[in-house]
């Protein structure tokens, strides 16, 4: 989504329904999370550990995966999804030094880079001000709803300590309070294509169903979930 906002015209996109369909967090997110790293720029370590973290990538010991990130003293190697490859920024204090990208089986520094572009890993951001945004939404929801008095503690208090969780990304609407969808990334002359309408109509009847479905028995197990349309467009808004 990142180059269709940056470079649109030179983007052909080919996509499954459900990618489609998905509801993503909104473009201004990207322009307030994404950012450059180039040398001598001043920026603290300690405030890229932080941002790193908060935009889901992953600590260890060694980056060889994109959404990875290690530190290692001065060092700090990472893998955005915006760079041929994974990138070693060096410091000097809190001044880039270098920037620089490295094989990630040898771990050998290779070509020198004037800026990396840094983005998100996931669709849910770690910063504790988005989990603030989501606990609060989550307990106006229970206020709502007494009959989640059981299934919603346990997630609000993941929230509420900022604790990442398998499936966060199925509560991005508890995340952020609008949500877009693929096609809100496109320019507005976009040419758009459906390969064999007929079976994708079947298909999307089929898909709306299943996630009708899978909610329902949620409810039944007094399972806090939001409803499919909160999730993914619906029929109607895909055919408009």
């Amino acid at each position: 989504r990142q180059h269709l906002l940056s470079d649109p015209v030179r983007l052909i996109l080919v996509a499954p329904l459900r990618a489609v369909l998905q509801r993503v967090p909104p473009r201004a997110l990207h322009a307030s999370v994404a950012f450059s790293l180039s040398p001598d720029q001043e920026f603290g370590r300690e405030e890229l550990i932080r941002r790193l973290e908060g935009m889901g990538y992953t600590r260890g010991s060694l980056v060889t995966e994109a959404g990875e990130f290690a530190v290692r003293g001065s060092l700090i190697d990472l893998f955005p999804p915006s760079t041929p490859g994974p990138v070693r920024i060096e410091f000097s204090g809190d001044t880039v030094e270098s920037v620089r990208l490295f094989d990630p089986e040898s771990q050998r520094s290779s070509e020198a880079l004037e800026k990396a572009l840094i983005l998100p890993v996931k669709e849910a951001l770690l910063f504790r001000e988005h989990f603030e945004g989501a606990a609060k939404r989550l307990s106006a929801r229970l206020e709502e709803d007494p009959s989640l008095k059981d299934s919603a503690p346990p997630l609000l208090e993941k929230i509420r300590q900022n604790i990442p969780f398998p499936g966060v990304e199925f509560y991005l609407p508890y995340f952020y309070p609008a949500l877009e969808t693929l096609f809100d990334f496109l320019p507005p002359r976009t040419s758009l294509f459906l390969e064999e309408p007929s079976e994708l109509e079947e298909e999307l009847s089929r898909f709306g169903e299943q996630a009708e479905e899978a909610w329902q028995n949620a409810l039944s197990r007094e399972e806090i979930w939001p409803n499919p349309g909160e999730l993914f467009l619906r029929k109607e808004e895909f055919r408009e």
